[in-house]
């Protein structure tokens, strides 16, 4: 609802600041910003997920993900298309060291095997508190402490917990028979909700938006 408010102008202006205003917006057309619009998915079209800055609310000392010891890309690391949000503020993403497949669930893929040389800034990260940026189609990915079990939906299970952090923690600090024990995520289940598009004319093949 748009409101003008009126005060010690004449009743003509007055409707013709109205009819200037009504005409501004019907002349208004909506356009999508280069790298944020949304992409079309066929079954088994290849999905890149993308990898950000690695950061800590602890330290506020942010690192690339490629500058530090973990999974290696394969061939060299490219940088993804940054979109306007990213260049203000000089957050580069870059392709992830795996890629998905668009309508295909995957289970147990490994990526790599990391080196016994960076474990000791592996763990210095996990005390700090580090989190991993990650983007599949220019959607962050939000971290959930507990995976759906049966019966509970994803969407339940967002709802009641709420997901407060992008991306996902590099490790956690546990109690193991009373000493303090690092953990590192080295298995990260993605949950990707789609949205179901009809088939193009003349093809029976299944689309979805991200």
């Amino acid at each position: 609802m748009m409101t003008i408010m009126i005060t010690t102008t004449s009743r003509r202006f007055a409707l013709l600041v109205v009819v200037l205003a009504l005409a501004t917006l019907w002349a208004c057309e909506a356009f999508y910003l280069p790298g944020v619009a949304p992409r079309e998915f066929v079954a088994w079209d290849p999905v890149q997920p993308r990898v950000g800055r690695v950061s800590s609310a602890k330290t506020h000392i942010p690192f690339d993900y490629y500058e530090l010891p973990l999974c290696e890309p394969v061939g060299k690391a490219k940088d993804a298309p940054a979109n306007l949000g990213e260049i203000l503020t000089a957050d580069r993403y870059h392709d992830a060291p795996f890629q998905l497949k668009a309508l295909v669930n995957e289970t147990c893929k490994q990526i790599c095997t990391l080196p016994k040389e960076g474990n000791g800034l592996r763990k210095a990260l996990i005390v700090d508190r580090y989190d991993v940026r990650i983007r599949i189609d220019n959607m962050p990915a939000m971290y959930l402490q507990n995976r759906p079990t049966h019966g509970v939906s994803l969407r339940k299970e967002v709802q009641e917990e709420v997901p407060r952090e992008i991306g996902y923690p590099l490790g956690s600090i546990r109690q193991v028979n009373g000493k303090r024990k690092l953990a590192l995520n080295n298995h990260i289940t993605l949950w990707i909700t789609y949205h179901k598009l009809p088939p193009d004319s003349g093809s029976n093949h299944e689309r979805a938006r991200i």
